[in-house]
């Protein structure tokens, strides 16, 4: 539960380039940010990433109404780039060593959970629209195996939604989903997998000090066709966890397990991953720049005068998905409007985010 708790209460300061990313198909009529008077809103907080690549991603599935009340949705077709596998502790199923179930689990150690950041975010009582654990599943047309992520664990009951911690979406008429942020946990003992998927606020980044903290080279575990970056740290308990995300479906998959054994995690995720197809490493993202860091710090000790300037990532839009490019301190030699193709490892480390430790080039 101290996961799933993180995934609500760990974040600050989104960009306001994020906003009106998430935003951009939303009724103009409808801002973002509600007027608190007369409104009986609550402050939710979302801690996620998210993935973005060109083709190789699917992108869309816009979230529609049914005529029942209930919500579906209605993913965009597309392929998935897959991978190579790459060396480490392989697993077989004892009992059915040719049965295909071999995966390559290697490791990146990390200060903390690599989670994207988000702002608190004014949510109306009257746009939350309630749903039971199976209709929120439905809703991202996800599924898991009957006997549950872990196998013999049981699922334990947490939602996404701020009022009462219920299953749900925030929604209106003229703005549609705003926000759907929801949480499935499975326990055994100690033993814990959290889910967490949403569909908005897909661009969000992680610490720029995270990330360039992060391992000089990322090390990719294969599973069913998807070279995943998996991240070890532990928790405030001193718990050996794993972190990692992925985007399915215009879906975005937020994984954190603690207290498992490398192969009942290899199990889990492969649970939870759908099979595609391997390519051939690496890979290659075109796009145009629409954004380029520049933070500024500009400050006076009483002393002496700081001024800093930041210029960790850009921003690329790759044929209508976004795709936040890490480049620690050189990230001002792109401007605006100029064309660069990327060249990387795996996927991107976490979800539309190409960390420095799998990128071969930025041109």
């Amino acid at each position: 539960m101290k996961e799933t708790k993180k995934l609500y209460d760990s974040i600050s300061n989104i960009d306001d380039r994020f906003i009106e990313e998430a935003q951009a198909e939303e009724s103009k009529k409808a801002p973002m940010w509600k007027k608190w008077a007369g409104l009986a809103a609550c402050l939710c907080i979302v801690a996620v990433s998210v993935v973005a690549v060109f083709h190789p991603w699917e992108e869309g599935g816009t979230p529609v109404p049914n005529p029942d009340g209930t919500i579906e949705r209605e993913p965009d077709p597309g392929e998935y780039p897959s991978t190579d596998n790459v060396p480490g502790l392989t697993l077989d199923e004892p009992d059915e060593p040719d049965s295909g179930n071999r995966f390559s689990i290697v490791f990146n150690d990390i200060d903390a959970a690599p989670a994207g950041t988000a702002a608190m975010i004014g949510l109306a009582v009257e746009d939350f629209h309630a749903m039971s654990a199976k209709e929120s599943l439905q809703y991202f047309s996800v599924s898991f195996p009957e006997d549950g992520i872990i196998p013999g664990a049981g699922f334990q009951h947490t939602g996404g939604g701020c009022f009462g911690g219920g299953y749900g979406v925030y929604r209106t008429e003229e703005r549609g989903v705003y926000y759907d942020v929801n949480s499935y946990v499975f326990t055994e003992g100690s033993k814990s997998v959290t889910l967490t998927l949403r569909t908005v606020f897909k661009n969000l980044t992680p610490s720029p000090e995270l990330v360039k903290s992060g391992p000089e080279k990322i090390n990719f575990s294969e599973i069913k066709g998807w070279d995943l970056a998996l991240f070890k740290y532990e928790d405030e308990d001193g718990t050996e966890c794993v972190y990692t995300e992925f985007a399915q479906g215009g879906v975005i998959f937020t994984v954190t397990a603690c207290g498992l054994e490398n192969n009942e995690l290899a199990l889990a995720l492969a649970s939870i991953l759908p099979q595609k197809e391997n390519i051939s490493e690496p890979r290659t993202a075109v796009g145009t720049v629409t954004h380029v860091d520049s933070r500024t710090e500009d400050d006076s000790d009483g002393v002496q005068h700081h001024y800093n300037e930041s210029h960790d990532y850009i921003t690329l839009d790759c044929s209508g998905v976004h795709l936040t490019v890490w480049l620690p301190g050189e990230a001002d030699r792109f401007n605006v409007g100029d064309s660069v193709t990327v060249t990387y490892y795996g996927e991107p480390a976490t979800a539309y985010n190409i960390w420095p430790g799998q990128l071969v080039s930025a041109e």
